[in-house]
């Protein structure tokens, strides 16, 4: 078969094909480009750009460029500040390691741990999930619940805040006396006064309040279960500490009023008398006896109710509320404080301002591994608060004891 017979039998792509072929044999020489015998000119591969070849990627065995699409759409969602900061989420994450929606939780917690270690005496890490420190923003609305819920705090006790774990109070033992100079240019020895001063350690305590909350409650971690959990806490931390200020033995507990050395006492006889209006000025006649001086009553509900039933000879009640202004909480012109906590046999009248209480830190949350409350679908919580408490000046005080109650 000669080569005309050859050309007429193939097809017009193999003869594409074999001009191609025969033009690129001509480019060995190292021309860029030639003419095939039909006019076409072909091109060094190496000198095309990269942007027109128009080589089969499959039969050049390059690598396909991989295809790439545009990143969906983000919404940012607005960024949390520590001001809502959510115990119910952190505690929740700490015990499921939930932490979706609590981000700020999770990385406040990563960076503020409490390494202290408690269960009921505190002293155990093996029963703990893990700890925080609340952020000072949301501890100091917890605390606030506390002065409101704690009768010391009410009654207008000093509060020393951020207190340093241990220093020393100075404190007043007895009345001062004045006394008149003249005006010489080089008056007399002034007279010394019996005034006496001293000084008392304080040193910061750990109170603790126990929680328990409701497993469903914890998980669903909404603005109303924040609030259940902030009030809670609140309100056994102030039942702890308040209840410490009143008769702490200290120790691990601060001393409390009760039991600080120095304070008048009177107590009646054996049998228990009822409270009268006698006694009661009587204790006002002490105080002011010794240049005292005096804000308010402290004492039990029972023994308020029986002041309120105080009746004259005639058997008429001495205190007639005012039908439309209701009943003052007031004894004598002067406000009482009263808690279920306190001696039921006891009445207190004193400057309670003069009582210091030292605050040290925020509030720290311990979350408990209690099997107890996994059997109830509950978990239990500890809310840690540093306080201690003391007396600057004990002649302002007097304490009736012995009383009747009923």
């Amino acid at each position: 078969m000669d080569q005309e017979q050859l050309t007429t039998e193939l097809t017009e792509e193999q003869l594409d094909a074999l001009a191609v072929q025969v033009a690129s044999k001509l480019l060995d020489s190292g021309a860029d480009s030639a003419e095939t015998e039909d006019g076409k000119t072909v091109q060094r591969a190496d000198s095309i750009p990269a942007q027109v070849k128009a080589v089969d990627p499959a039969q050049a065995g390059e690598k396909q460029p991989e295809q790439k699409f545009a990143a969906p759409a983000v919404h940012p969602q607005p960024e949390r500040k520590l001001e809502s900061f959510s115990i119910a989420a952190a505690i929740r994450g700490k015990i499921y390691g939930d932490w979706r929606g609590a981000e700020l939780e999770r990385e406040w917690c990563r960076a503020n741990p409490s390494y202290g270690v408690e269960k009921a005496t505190l002293d155990s890490a093996d029963d703990l999930y893990g700890g925080f420190l609340v952020p000072s923003v949301t501890a100091s609305g917890i605390i606030s619940m506390v002065k409101a819920k704690a009768q010391f705090y009410a009654a207008g006790a000093t509060v020393i805040q951020n207190a340093p774990y241990h220093f020393m109070l100075n404190t007043q033992e007895s009345a001062s006396s004045g006394y008149w100079i003249g005006m010489e240019a080089q008056p007399g020895a002034i007279t010394a006064s019996d005034l006496t001063f001293g000084q008392v350690e304080m040193r910061l305590r750990r109170c603790a309040g126990r929680v328990v909350i409701d497993e469903d409650l914890l998980r669903a971690s909404n603005e109303a279960v924040e609030s259940l959990v902030r009030q809670d806490l609140a309100e056994q931390i102030a039942l702890a500490e308040d209840a410490a200020f009143y008769d702490g033995t200290g120790g691990t507990q601060p001393l409390g009023l009760l039991n600080w050395p120095g304070i008048s006492s009177y107590t009646t006889d054996n049998s228990g008398s009822k409270i009268t209006g006698d006694l009661l000025l009587t204790r006002k006649a002490n105080i002011e006896g010794r240049n005292g001086d005096y804000s308010g009553w402290m004492t039990h509900p029972t023994q308020i109710d029986l002041i309120r039933k105080l009746k004259t000879g005639d058997s008429e009640y001495i205190l007639i509320p005012s039908f439309w202004e209701g009943e003052k909480k007031m004894i004598l012109g002067m406000n009482y404080y009263a808690s279920t906590q306190y001696d039921n046999d006891k009445i207190i009248l004193g400057n309670f301002s003069d009582c210091v209480i030292a605050e040290g830190g925020g509030i720290e949350i311990r979350v408990l591994k209690d099997g107890s409350y996994g059997e109830k679908l509950q978990h239990g919580i500890i809310g840690v608060h540093r306080v201690d408490f003391a007396l600057r000046r004990t002649v302002n005080f007097d304490i009736i004891s012995n009383l009747a109650t009923s």
